[in-house]
């Protein structure tokens, strides 16, 4: 919905976008590449052609009608830029959700299942799991807060490090969530008798989804080290700073305060 609201011309958004906010019908993002490194969205060895009033697909025999390209040609990786941000924010909300109904079943068997003669919940390693997912949780939700509040206030272009801070944390905080009401399961855990592996399942896809951690961490990690020359300025003043201090109280020098 997003592209198509964002991107989509007006007849567009008459044939898909407004089925798909009545409800009428679902979309999908597609993207696989057998032989090559998926992540990297410009690596694909997929390709199309024109063919009159169509495109041919060359990786799955399809034949795309010309008018249903959005934007333009050669102007793909734009617009998955441009909903992949917001997008990774909607993993994030959705883990926390799922993190959430984790920890609901957590507290719920702690408390109904009995172990010498006391609820588990009465065992301090069960009450830090449940402490600690409370704590993982509301973490989780901050920092997909304050990414959503960056987007709102400027773009998802200049929300980049707030995105990929969430990105990477998010999911993996709500696995350990996950894993821990699972843990108190016992075997029930990863039984079809509960939904809870089914859900740590799911959450562990979302470490792949929009792009695994590694590459927000790469991204992430560039993007903090642009920051290095400032630093290098910045306690190069403090040290001239302080040795000026010293000398004029007559202190002894030392290699850090």
């Amino acid at each position: 919905m997003e592209l198509l609201a964002k991107y989509g011309n007006e007849e567009q958004k008459k044939q898909w976008l407004q089925p798909l906010m009545a409800g009428k019908i679902r979309s999908a993002y597609v993207m696989t590449e057998i032989d090559v490194a998926a992540s990297d969205a410009k690596n694909l060895s997929l390709d199309m052609r024109r063919e009159g009033d169509s495109y041919i697909l060359n990786g799955v025999n399809v034949r795309v009608p010309a008018s249903n390209i959005i934007l333009g040609e050669s102007r793909g990786f734009e617009i998955m830029q441009g909903r992949m941000g917001p997008g990774r924010i909607h993993h994030c909300m959705r883990a926390i959700g799922c993190a959430e109904r984790g920890l609901d079943y957590m507290i719920a068997r702690a408390h109904k299942r009995m172990i010498h003669g006391a609820p588990l919940a009465d065992k301090g390693v069960v009450a830090s799991w449940i402490a600690q997912s409370r704590i993982d949780i509301e973490s989780a939700r901050l920092l997909t807060l304050n990414a959503a509040d960056k987007i709102d206030r400027t773009s998802a272009k200049d929300a980049k490090t707030e995105i990929a801070v969430a990105k990477i944390a998010v999911p993996n905080l709500a696995l350990a969530v996950l894993d821990r009401a699972i843990q108190a399961h016992g075997a029930a855990g990863i039984s079809q008798d509960f939904p809870l592996a089914r859900i740590w399942a799911y959450l562990r896809t979302v470490r792949f989804a929009d792009g695994p951690d590694e590459a927000h961490a790469a991204q992430l990690a560039r993007t903090e080290s642009k920051r290095h020359k400032n630093i290098i300025d910045l306690i190069a003043a403090q040290e001239t700073a302080r040795r000026s201090l010293m000398n004029k109280y007559k202190c002894t020098p030392r290699s850090h305060l």
